[in-house]
């Protein structure tokens, strides 16, 4: 397995908080996920996921979000394998990347307290993706694919965050 995924790095922009990284898959690799979400993420507020891929799979594939409780929280393995350290996986956040405009992020509205249902398919892109998620420490993203071509994805978050911590 050749999977490079990059350490998040994080910045403030405009005030906005902004954390990003990116996944290398060949196409050795079933599953492309990141690791585990900075600490700067305030996970009781909104926030907004952004994805995008320089290369389109060639079979459907969904995308997961895991959650972890601990600081030793990881996603590790490939295909059926894929397991994670202190944590688990979710729920899916999107039915099929693969019709992804290629160069154009998805972002999706992850939000603790979401009063209205999720919105996950690639059908109903335009209303807007959405997704009620657990508070929790961490959280990883998984492409979960059956066949991976050789790709770089690229994954950012936005947050408008309290700078008084309150």
């Amino acid at each position: 397995m050749a999977l490079t995924q990059s350490a998040w790095t994080e910045k403030f922009v405009n005030g906005i908080y902004v954390a990003e990284c990116s996944v290398i898959a060949t196409t050795a690799e079933s599953d492309a996920y990141t690791k585990k979400t900075p600490t700067g993420l305030q996970p009781e507020r909104p926030w907004a996921l952004h994805f995008y891929s320089t290369i389109a799979a060639d079979s459907s594939v969904p995308i997961d979000i895991w959650v972890g409780w601990s600081d030793n929280f990881a996603l590790s393995g490939d295909s059926t394998t894929v397991a994670a350290t202190d944590g688990s996986n979710y729920k899916q956040i999107m039915d099929d990347a693969v019709l992804a405009i290629l160069g154009n992020p998805y972002t999706w509205i992850i939000d603790p307290y979401l009063p209205v249902a999720d919105v996950i398919t690639a059908a109903a892109v335009g209303s807007g993706l959405k997704a009620k998620v657990p508070i929790a420490p961490y959280y990883a993203f998984n492409i979960d694919g059956s066949t991976l071509v050789a790709t770089t994805s690229f994954w950012k978050i936005t947050q408008k965050q309290d700078r008084l911590g309150i």
